[in-house]
């Protein structure tokens, strides 16, 4: 029997058939710019840093959704069919997208997970089972792709890897703006590296690095900053952990002196409100998508702020 993805699957797949069959055509600019679709709202904000005004930018996933558990609405393949140039991240996060791209025909699809992968620059699945507490957890298998691919919150890679790799593409469904949009990278990138100096000044007090964050998202970041993540609340986003998970996960904050526990704004807090309890702590929110209109994490920059701002503060409870 098909599972429910699978017929999910199927059924999308036949509306965007169906779309091509009927006529589908680009979705509406306001002055003709090239349709830009990203996955995710960081990629969004960063070719906006890159092209702003020149593209008609669109994200897939709304606010307030996660990537790990989205599932496409038919009513998305008029956008997706009609891209000059989708970003996705790939390596498995997501594949919902890709299997839509792939049976519109689309051929200039930009996985920034994979340019990361090919600079050797990426961070594998391996050394995880400290983390997981006797249960399956994300790896591989269920991303789908070699290395994690929460890429983008490490600002270096988005400066050195991700942010070129875009422009260049960007380049070329914006014949005539080459010159601009090299100007706007190199802008960007030295925003970049204030930002990064910014929060490596932030985190740089001594003691514990040790956080437990809701889902192994921070692991680019913390490889950055010199953090440790000691556990995460959840073995995979969007499902409940187990009762002995929740027992690990509270034994392990307490040898390690944590006191703050994270969820994501995306996912229900149910499980580490619970850890928060049993251990007398409280829960705070990190956020690795942001969205437009959210203060302080709609400009890319501003989310990674964010979120070490966050990080310092739990990090300053457990000194």
């Amino acid at each position: 029997m098909a599972r429910p993805w699978e017929r999910l699957r199927r059924g999308l797949l036949l509306v965007v058939v169906l779309a091509f069959a009927c006529g589908v055509t680009r979705p509406a600019a306001a002055a003709g710019e090239p349709v830009v679709v990203a996955t995710i709202h960081p990629l969004t904000a960063i070719a906006r840093e890159l092209a702003g005004n020149w593209i008609d930018g669109h994200t897939l996933l709304p606010p307030g959704a996660s990537p790990h558990t989205f599932e496409p609405r038919p009513g998305q393949m008029r956008t997706l069919a009609g891209a000059s140039l989708i970003i996705a991240v790939g390596q498995g996060l997501d594949d919902w997208a890709l299997q839509l791209a792939r049976s519109a025909q689309r051929a200039d699809v930009l996985l920034v997970g994979d340019e990361v992968a090919a600079a050797g620059l990426g961070i594998d699945f391996s050394g995880d089972e400290e983390h997981h507490h006797g249960e399956p957890a994300e790896d591989p298998h269920r991303h789908g792709g070699a290395i994690d691919p929460h890429v983008w919150l490490d600002p270096v890679l988005v400066r050195d890897v991700i942010a070129p790799a875009i422009a260049r593409r960007l380049a070329a469904v914006l014949p005539g703006r080459e010159a601009e949009i090299e100007a706007n990278l190199r802008a960007f990138q030295e925003e970049l590296s204030r930002l990064d100096a910014d929060i490596a000044r932030l985190l740089s007090f001594p003691g514990s690095k040790a956080f437990i964050s809701y889902h192994s998202a921070w692991r680019y970041f913390a490889r950055r900053y010199g953090l440790e993540e000691v556990a995460t609340v959840a073995g995979f986003p969007g499902r409940e952990p187990s009762a002995r998970w929740v027992a690990d996960v509270v034994r392990t904050a307490r040898e390690h002196g944590v006191t703050v526990i994270f969820a994501e704004p995306q996912l229900s807090p149910k499980a580490a409100e619970t850890i928060a309890r049993e251990i007398g702590g409280r829960v705070l929110m990190m956020d690795p998508i942001g969205g437009p209109g959210l203060a302080g994490r709609e400009r890319y920059s501003d989310l990674l702020r964010y979120n070490a701002g966050m990080l310092a503060d739990a990090l300053a409870a457990a000194r």
